[in-house]
């Protein structure tokens, strides 16, 4: 007797059911490989538009060619454009691929939940925004998130505006601060990937920094907004902010800050760097309590002559601008400030050594004060014409006479008749002051006041 051919109709049924599934299987799992991407445009393609247009009410999307391959589970988009309707914010997003989402659950639920993305890996390449309330450009070749590692690091970030600085003034009748910002990597950790997708949490462990470089250029040119409102300090920024952050630790790694003023269009500028710049800050957070302050350890080059070592707290929901700093400032050469007095106040330092600063300075209610105590040797000045730079001239000759004899401190060393000077904090906050001029400027008081001008 040969086997199966008395098998029981229910059996026979079964066999002919499985292979019909089996067969539609085959044929439905080929044309998933076959039509994946023409199934992604039609279906997957507007509900990314859908999904945006609703969590981003009055914006516009297009979405490029999309793409699926089941096989890597991965999906692909070429390109995609966004605009939101009154103009703040518009631009372009290269190659979107993402790799790990659960669309079995997906599509069985009907609606996505934050788990279907637990094992998701994505990468965008080329993001190009730019913000109109900022005038700012926001660039960066490449973004990559892993959900399962906890982790999104960006690549070549910079924020700049999109032409020279002369085009960006004239976008105003008053003073503005133009801001370069270049970051070669930024990477986050512990990032709260999914408490992200839901919005309203963003937290992470740490935020490292490498190598970024601030160029900070203001145009005294023009006058100060009449009307101006003091732009966001950290603490006005944390408390504004609808969701809540948390990071424990932000570290930033040989970084470098160029501040600049100029009082004349296309004029030379009055420059200062701070050099290797190493920073730690921590206690970072939107939702504190009363007391909590951001803790910044700072070790930098000041005009890459002189150590400087800062410790900042910075009180996270003080009212207004608030914050206190101390530090000290190495042995150094006093001409490592010439690029900045020689624009601001036509003069040049011929000599002098620092023995080195000890500042302490508190900022409240919109003054700053503190004190400063120095010791330095041999300071020597000389007026320079404002044109040419020049030091010869009777009257850069009688105001260089006035200076070194008359106004400035030459030497301030402790004694026995007890005549070292201590500087006097002493700074009224500006109404459209940032947050870089209320500790540059605070400092600088309390060091005029050592030395006399």
């Amino acid at each position: 007797m040969i086997a199966g051919k008395h098998r029981s109709p229910v059996v026979r049924v079964a066999m002919i059911a499985g292979v019909i599934f089996v067969t539609i299987l085959i044929f439905a799992v080929s044309a998933l490989l076959i039509f994946a991407d023409s199934l992604a445009n039609v279906v997957i393609g507007p509900r990314i538009t859908e999904a945006f247009v609703e969590a981003f009410p009055g914006s516009s999307i297009r979405v490029g060619d999309t793409r699926f391959s089941l096989l890597q589970n991965r999906l692909t988009i070429d390109s995609v454009t966004l605009q939101a309707v009154d103009g703040t914010v518009s631009g372009t997003i290269g190659k979107v691929s993402v790799e790990g989402v659960a669309w079995i659950s997906l599509l069985l639920r009907g609606e996505a939940v934050p788990e279907d993305a637990a094992d998701v890996v994505g990468e965008v390449g080329n993001v190009r925004l730019y913000d109109a309330a900022s005038r700012n450009i926001i660039h960066c070749e490449r973004l990559n998130v892993s959900v399962p590692d906890s982790e999104l690091v960006a690549d070549a970030l910079v924020i700049r505006p999109p032409a020279g600085d002369e085009h960006f003034f004239e976008g105003s009748p008053y003073r503005s601060t133009r801001y370069r910002l270049s970051i070669p990597q930024c990477r986050v950790t512990g990032l709260a990937c999914l408490a992200l997708l839901t919005g309203g949490r963003y937290s992470a462990r740490s935020v490292d920094i490498e190598h970024p470089v601030l160029d900070v250029l203001i145009n005294k040119d023009k006058p100060s907004t009449p009307d101006a409102n003091r732009p966001d300090m950290p603490g006005d920024m944390l408390q504004s902010m609808k969701g809540v952050l948390l990071v424990d630790a932000l570290r930033i790694d040989n970084g470098e800050l160029i501040y600049s003023e100029r009082w004349a269009v296309g004029g030379d500028q009055a420059r200062i760097s701070f050099d290797s710049m190493q920073i730690h800050a921590k206690g970072i957070a939107s939702r504190a309590a009363h007391d909590a302050v951001i803790e910044v350890e700072a070790q930098l080059r000041l005009a890459n002559a002189g150590t400087m070592n800062v410790h900042m707290l910075i009180p996270i929901n003080a009212p207004g601008l608030s914050l206190s700093y101390t530090g000290s400032l190495s042995g150094m050469d006093l001409g490592g400030f010439n690029s900045f007095l020689e624009v601001s106040d036509q003069m040049r330092i011929k000599s002098g050594v620092l023995g080195g600063v000890i500042f302490d300075v508190s900022v409240s209610s919109g003054r700053a004060g503190g004190s400063v105590r120095g010791t330095y040797k041999g300071l020597k000045l000389a007026s320079i014409d404002k044109q040419t730079g020049s030091e010869s001239g009777l009257s850069n000759g009688v105001i260089s006479f006035l200076a070194n004899n008359l106004t400035i401190r030459r030497n301030n060393l402790p004694d026995s008749s007890g005549s070292m000077k201590t500087g006097e904090v002493k700074y009224t906050i500006a109404p459209d002051d940032t947050f870089v001029q209320v500790v540059w400027y605070s400092l600088r008081t309390g060091i005029r006041d050592v030395v006399g001008f």
